[in-house]
């Protein structure tokens, strides 16, 4: 593999992940205004029927939805900063290698 088709496929696997990680964050980001928005409802002047079917919706709504990646890593913000330190200390420690093995 030449040096030009690793420095793309480093390329392509960094806007891959972004382009996970901001569709994940938007998932995420929709689900609280989701939740936000029920909570506004006006539930307490409905009748008994409407207020049970309103409170099972609201208990499935107050589960986190996240798109899963990498086992227990959700695909957010935070999973992106943390797959770049990972990334940052593989390159250093085999930096290390190399200068020690020379």
């Amino acid at each position: 593999m030449t040096r030009i088709q690793m420095i793309g496929f480093i390329i392509l696997a960094i806007i891959g992940l972004q382009i996970h990680t901001e569709y994940g964050q938007q998932l995420v980001n929709e689900n609280d205004k989701l939740v936000y928005i029920i909570n506004a409802f006006p539930w307490y002047v409905w009748n008994q029927s409407n207020k049970t079917t309103f409170k099972i919706f609201l208990m499935n709504c107050q589960e986190s939805v996240a798109l899963n990646s990498l086992s227990d890593m959700s695909l957010q913000y935070p999973m992106l900063l943390q797959v770049g330190k990972r990334v940052i200390s593989f390159l250093a420690v085999l930096r290390s290698i190399l200068e020690k093995s020379e």
